[in-house]
């Protein structure tokens, strides 16, 4: 008997974004002079659309919830990670696991550059 997969229905085709973290390089006294973004790993992503409890949840706290996106689960993604996304550059402030921990939500704010 053949099992298939429940999940092959929802495909993840709004891109593709990269997850990593910035990497800082010193001068010989030890003053940053630059940094570069070491890419950790690509994921497919999915256009979420951003619902009012999530509009009031960053309210309470501060920010401005840039982008929703859904992207498989990966174990290894955390929130002291950047996302790079059609060029722009994000800060990971929610990640928030599916019930089957299939897909994560990553709930994204703009970095100021």
């Amino acid at each position: 008997m053949i099992r298939r997969n429940k999940y092959t229905h929802d495909e993840l085709n709004s891109g593709q974004l990269s997850y990593g973290c910035d990497k800082h390089t010193r001068d010989a006294a030890g003053k940053r002079t630059g940094s570069t973004f070491e890419i950790a790993g690509i994921l497919n992503f999915k256009n979420m659309s951003l619902r009012e409890s999530d509009y009031n949840l960053y309210e309470a706290i501060d920010k401005v919830i840039a982008r929703k996106v859904k992207v498989y689960y990966v174990p290894g993604i955390e929130k002291n990670h950047k996302v790079i996304l059609e060029g722009e550059k994000y800060d990971i402030t929610r990640i928030d696991p599916d019930n089957e921990k299939t897909f994560l939500y990553l709930y994204l704010e703009r970095v100021n550059v």
